[in-house]
């Protein structure tokens, strides 16, 4: 069998320790990878958030618990988390920080458990990278969105200044902050942890901390001799291909998907009545917010039911677990159901632009109207629009005229349907978690 497929295993075996931090879109890649490498004839531990367990064991990924559930739940709950101006404070101060010591402490047990090979680790989990320094452990680091390889090559849109097309001068000046802001706001609270730890500091954490050490001006790449950290990519080369300043030890290895939790007997029946009612009629428009956005959409919900209704277009909406339902002959809502199995049911696709979300809806083949928040939402937005595949608008400005101006655009231009069909294709045909095994492999020997 081909090494990259499924079900090929080698005479030796690793006992591989994963590691993620963040939101469903953060953890499900690597349960998605955690499967390949099981398939592979590799022994695999997860350490995450406990709200998380249930998934990654009904999977039938290993799981070991890291920090609180609750914690978990007051970071997803906070509205700065949709405040383009605030996300990122949020994101250092009450994710990536606070989960340094528990994921130093849970790898440090864990590695004591289950004598893990190496670690594979979320770029922002600070901490998997210090524990696994610490035991003398190899670490694979692997990147979620291509705009934190920060190519020069490429528009970088950043959620505090989301311009399309900067001239260039905008360009090298924003990026010219970006190393002593990094350096004010992720370095000296990292550096503080790791020199309780008795390790060194590091520079430049959040510009090259997905880079595996690999630096991004003339006279920064790794020197000869120096390996540097594995890094790989989990998105496909048809969202963002190569370029010349990617990182050294970086290889692209196609997105990872996984979003088949196991689900009550109600839930089942939940799924198969809303399956049936998408394909006893015209294909409707899909309303998603993913697991972290959806807590803040009452407005994005309400406005794209309006716009639905004023095309006359029938619109399902996952709503997450703090909305309240809507059922009529035009709306349907439920709580979850997998991308996977509803998306490629419906016409259009309206969402957020989280990575895994984004992902999502170019498998299924299904064209975009999107509405980023924050973070990486606006470069994972703008990369849909520049392939064509999606139009773009602004979450402050989701009123339901708006809304049904841009969705009359998604479902109405037929060359961005073809679009979407064929780019679904060639993911669907792509495995990057298979493909990530195989490099992770390859880093080992």
């Amino acid at each position: 069998m081909d090494a990259a497929g499924g079900g090929f295993c080698y005479a030796w075996c690793m006992r591989v320790l994963l590691n993620s931090i963040g939101t469903a879109g953060d953890i499900h890649p690597f349960i998605a990878l955690g499967l390949a490498l099981k398939a592979r004839g590799h022994e695999v531990l997860m350490v995450a958030n406990p709200y998380f367990a249930a998934r990654i064991n009904g999977a039938g990924v290993g799981f070991w618990p890291m920090g609180k559930e609750g914690e978990y739940l007051a970071f997803v709950r906070n509205a700065d988390l949709v405040n383009v101006r605030r996300s990122v404070n949020l994101v250092i101060d009450k994710l990536i920080v606070p989960s340094f010591d528990a994921c130093t402490d849970a790898i440090d047990n864990a590695w004591r458990a289950f004598r893990p090979d190496v670690v594979v680790a979320h770029h922002i989990s600070f901490g998997a990278q210090a524990a696994s320094q610490k035991i003398g452990l190899p670490l694979v680091q692997c990147v979620l969105s291509p705009m934190f390889w920060l190519s020069r090559y490429e528009p970088v849109l950043l959620p505090q200044m989301p311009l399309r097309d900067p001239p260039k001068i905008v360009d090298r000046l924003v990026r010219s902050l970006l190393r002593p802001v990094g350096r004010l706001k992720v370095d000296r609270k990292i550096n503080k942890l790791r020199r309780g730890m008795g390790l060194g500091a590091l520079r430049d954490v959040a510009v090259l901390g997905a880079r595996g050490g690999d630096g991004l001006l003339e006279g920064e790449r790794l020197k000869d001799g120096d390996e540097g950290t594995p890094v790989l990519g989990l998105w496909s080369e048809h969202f963002r291909g190569v370029m010349k300043d990617d990182p050294r030890t970086g290889q692209i290895c196609g997105f990872c998907a996984w979003d088949r939790p196991v689900l009550t007997t109600a839930r089942q029946q939940q799924l198969k009545e809303l399956c049936d009612w998408m394909e006893n009629g015209p294909a409707p428009v899909l309303v998603t917010l993913g697991s972290s956005v959806s807590h803040h959409g009452k407005k994005v919900y309400a406005a794209a039911t309006a716009a639905c209704r004023n095309l006359d277009r029938r619109v399902v909406l996952l709503t997450g677990p703090d909305q309240e339902a809507i059922n009529d002959d035009k709306v349907r809502s439920i709580e979850y159901a997998p991308y996977s199995v509803v998306m490629p049911r419906a016409q259009a696709v309206v969402h957020h632009a989280g990575i895994g979300t984004t992902a999502a809806a170019m498998r299924a083949g299904r064209p975009s109207l999107i509405l980023p928040h924050a973070n990486d939402e606006f470069d994972n937005a703008e990369r849909a629009r520049r392939l064509g595949v999606a139009v773009t608008g602004s979450a402050r400005k989701a009123r339901p005229g708006v809304l049904s101006t841009l969705l009359e655009r998604v479902l109405e231009e037929r060359d961005m349907a073809t679009r979407a069909k064929a780019l679904g294709e060639k993911l669907s045909a792509e495995n990057g978690a298979a493909k990530a095994a195989v490099k992770i492999e390859g880093a080992m020997r």
